[in-house]
């Protein structure tokens, strides 16, 4: 719409940590790294703030200082709805001709009330995965925005395109660590500083207290584990957090990729992110990872992160406590979603 291909640029935004969450983590937002590389490699000049470490006051100087054609933010939890349709109205106060959209696991279930309450400030949500659609989404918001409510997944205040779609297989994407800044801020529990990485997708139960299964139709996919192992030799943090949703449920992947680490040599501290694995998730899992002579760590172990967990309400065990936050927080799945959810924009 004017503006040359090589010009557009968009600003990828996660939005604050959850009240008190920091007491047990604070994880690096992978979904909105996958995203961010799938823009960059469709030739898009992109960055990447993450408010969980940084401030509002950050976001706004970097939307002052470097004017992004697009503004996307990332919306894994129902909690941050209103931080980010507060933003997305300033942005559209202050900046009125920038592109916004939003997405995650949360918004894609609530899409059409974000698009509503942001009353013209936010022109798009995303439902579904986002790695594959936020290219294609950005290109027709740059040449023809009519179009928008053509593309799946996609809802604005005119109509809502097709039916979400998910990515074609997941050793195409790689997240883009080098955009994130403050990385030895992400921690989980004792691995401080840590990363997050993504070994399978979505999930074949349908437990009724959880949203993956809805979010993915209880689709369950698979990394391979030459990619999965590659990933984890670039991460440069001591520790890795493992965002699956539930990771090593089928033994022959698992032992590929503990056979793949074992053959780099890789000796971060990992964590399964599905503490409450099954007894066969037990036997597969974690063994796979020591006998691959990486160290695991098993949510249970008191972290005194600043003596800040000492002081935090000690009803049920630790172990608990990381299901209600470890496990459930996906930022990233992910995403990652992250998210983390390791998709829609997480």
């Amino acid at each position: 719409m004017g503006k040359s291909f090589e010009k557009w640029k968009v600003l990828l935004v996660h939005p604050s940590g959850l009240m008190y969450s920091e007491v047990y983590l604070r994880l690096e937002p992978l979904g909105l790294e996958l995203i961010a590389e799938a823009c960059r490699r469709s030739g898009f000049a992109v960055r990447l703030l993450d408010l969980q470490a940084s401030r509002h006051k950050d976001y706004f100087r970097t939307m002052e200082e470097w004017r992004p054609d697009a503004v996307g933010f990332s919306l894994n939890y129902l909690a941050n709805v209103p931080e980010v349709i507060d933003l997305a109205k300033a942005t559209r106060e202050r900046w009125p001709e920038t592109f916004v959209f939003a997405g995650g696991h949360s918004a894609s279930f609530v899409a059409r009330e974000i698009v509503e309450h942001g009353a013209g400030a936010i022109d798009c949500v995303v439902k579904g995965e986002g790695e594959g659609i936020a290219p294609k989404l950005l290109e027709a918001a740059r040449d023809d925005r009519k179009q928008l409510d053509k593309l799946p997944g996609v809802v604005t205040k005119e109509g809502e395109g097709p039916v979400p779609q998910m990515v074609n297989s997941l050793d195409e994407l790689s997240p883009a660590r080098d955009l994130l800044a403050n990385r030895r801020k992400y921690f989980i529990g004792v691995l401080d500083p840590a990363a997050s990485i993504e070994f399978t997708r979505g999930c074949p139960w349908d437990c009724v207290f959880c949203s993956a299964w809805t979010f993915y139709g209880r689709n369950y996919r698979l990394r391979s584990a030459e990619a999965s192992a590659e990933d984890l030799a670039r991460v440069r943090e001591p520790g890795v957090f493992i965002v699956d949703d539930v990771a090593f449920i089928q033994a022959e992947h698992g032992m590929a990729i503990g056979r793949e680490i074992e053959k780099r040599g890789i000796k971060e501290a990992i964590l399964p992110g599905d503490a409450r694995r099954r007894s066969s998730e037990k036997q597969r899992g974690v063994p796979v990872l020591e006998k691959a002579r990486a160290r695991v760590h098993v949510p249970g172990a008191r972290s005194d992160r600043r003596r800040r967990i000492k002081a935090a309400p000690q009803a049920g065990n630790t172990q608990h406590k990381f299901r209600g936050t470890g496990i459930r927080a996906r930022v990233g799945n992910h995403g990652g979603d992250q998210h983390h959810r390791g998709s829609g924009m997480g």
